[in-house]
């Protein structure tokens, strides 16, 4: 699924591996917001281990006696990993309920807040990553050379292997799905994620064909640019300091996350967007007549607070990425690596 993808800064010829053990893969949700004190939901911080976000979810629906629609997340976090997540739970009687509960392996409560308001998708500022990476075999100073870069002038955006599932056949059901004419709308975790990878697989095309075509980070008429840490974004115009806020990664070049394009999206831009997805095209007009609607993705991403250290045969990485970006796209560029779920 990924191995067809173009590389910024050429295919590494460094191997390691990654999550060993649960241990070597840490992440943790820094929230966008301080939690208000009061209100009807309780914000939940949950330390989870070798678990997947579904599992607290169940496991707080139970234990809390809400449905599982009205407990809010900010976004889907890997399994074989140390993650810490915030949610919410309807209701004034959460505290008590996570409190009396019997123990579970692999889920600790961390943090009980009241709050306001349900949690959404992407309602975090950021997620902080410590990555060990095992059994490093390379050249120190090309992989240094390689995070060096990736500090001035970020990585691809590229949707990880995670999104395309296990076998990486997610995009697959999803256009069986979509083909289906009794389909009317993507329903429950798995349809709307198969749906997902479809659209995430002409992101990474579009994405790929820009490194290779050496548009990647260079302003073509009628780009759509979004700006750094945000998803605001704005037609390219004659603007003389845009070139420069490129280069500073102020803004960021981006690429459609496909379905019925708004009056805003110049027709050009469309005309070459769906040129690059010639293989792909009968996904494309299929996505729009389901009536999905395009949104915009950026092209690269950006390593804030990057950090590294090499130890005995080992790579040790702390880094912060914004909502949505993965940290398998990053660790692409540096070494050849199994991704285990």
């Amino acid at each position: 699924m990924h191995d067809h993808l173009s590389y910024l800064y050429g295919k590494p010829e460094a191997s390691a591996n990654m999550r060993v053990e649960c241990e070597d893969f840490r992440v943790s949700e820094n929230l966008s917001f301080e939690p208000v004190g009061s209100g009807y939901h309780s914000l939940v911080y949950i330390r989870k281990t070798n678990r997947n976000t579904q599992d607290i979810l169940s496991w707080l629906a139970e234990t809390c006696a809400v449905s599982e629609r009205d407990i809010g997340y900010c976004g889907q976090k890997d399994k074989r990993a140390i993650t810490e997540q915030w949610f919410s739970v309807p209701g004034n009687d959460a505290d008590e309920c996570l409190k009396s509960a019997d123990s579970i392996e692999g889920i600790e409560v961390l943090s009980i807040v009241p709050h306001d308001k349900k949690l959404r998708i992407g309602a975090h500022r950021s997620n902080s990553f410590e990555i060990v990476l095992k059994e490093f075999d390379g050249n120190h100073e090309d992989v240094k050379h390689r995070l060096q870069s990736i500090q001035q002038t970020g990585f691809p955006n590229y949707f990880g292997p995670q999104r395309f599932g296990r076998d990486g056949k997610n995009a697959l059901y999803g256009r069986m799905l979509l083909q289906n004419k009794r389909f009317r709308k993507a329903k429950g975790v798995r349809q709307k994620l198969q749906v997902s990878a479809l659209r995430s697989q002409l992101f990474n095309t579009i994405v790929s064909c820009s490194l290779s075509s050496s548009t990647y980070d260079v302003l073509q008429e009628h780009d759509v640019l979004m700006i750094d840490g945000s998803h605001s974004h704005f037609v390219a115009d004659q603007s003389d300091d845009l070139e420069l806020r490129l280069k500073n990664m102020a803004v960021h070049k981006t690429a459609p996350l496909w379905g019925r394009p708004d009056r805003h999206l110049p027709e050009r831009l469309y005309q070459r967007e769906l040129e690059i997805l010639a293989d792909f095209q009968e996904d494309a007009l299929l996505l729009e007549s389901r009536r999905f609607d395009m949104t915009r993705r950026a092209v690269r991403a950006v390593a804030r607070n990057l950090q590294w250290e090499f130890g005995d045969s080992q790579l040790i990485l702390k880094f912060e990425l914004d909502p949505g970006v993965f940290a398998t796209s990053l660790l692409r560029e540096l070494v050849d690596f199994e991704v285990t779920y």
